[in-house]
């Protein structure tokens, strides 16, 4: 579970069938300042969640907002506005993304690709990094 050492108690993890996925850290990927980075194995044509948590204790005087990134698009945002959550923790799963499409709202689950692995192609070398096969072209 990513947790960030300046807001104590705030977490967030990948969940596929209500178990959470192991988390990798790449120690050799410069990080950015206030950022936390972790990475899963992508389970081939698995549907997936976001859980998080943030407790009250990390925004007492302000608001905050939670903004889901996936292959580069925002696919949710959620506000945490400390009127709106009655003083308490927010504990959500997200597992969906919405879109409007021909007068009429879309939902669709996440869900990892579906990898297909042949061959090496000319140019790709395997890694093996923490127990996880890469593949790098």
């Amino acid at each position: 579970m990513v947790i960030h050492p300046n807001f104590p108690g705030m977490q967030a993890e990948i969940v596929v069938n209500d178990e959470a996925l192991t988390e990798y850290r790449d120690d050799e990927e410069p990080t950015q300042a206030n950022t936390v980075a972790r990475y899963v194995e992508a389970v081939s044509g698995a549907y997936f969640a976001f859980h998080y948590i943030v407790p009250l204790s990390c925004h007492p005087d302000y608001d905050i907002q939670a903004r889901l990134i996936i292959d580069g698009e925002e696919v949710r945002s959620h506000s945490m506005r400390k009127k709106a959550t009655g003083l308490r923790d927010t504990d959500a799963m997200i597992g969906t993304s919405t879109s409007h499409l021909q007068g009429q709202n879309m939902m669709r689950r996440f869900r990892f690709t579906q990898l297909e692995i042949g061959g090496i192609y000319r140019g790709c070398s395997t890694v093996v990094k923490n127990g996880v096969t890469l593949m790098t072209f």
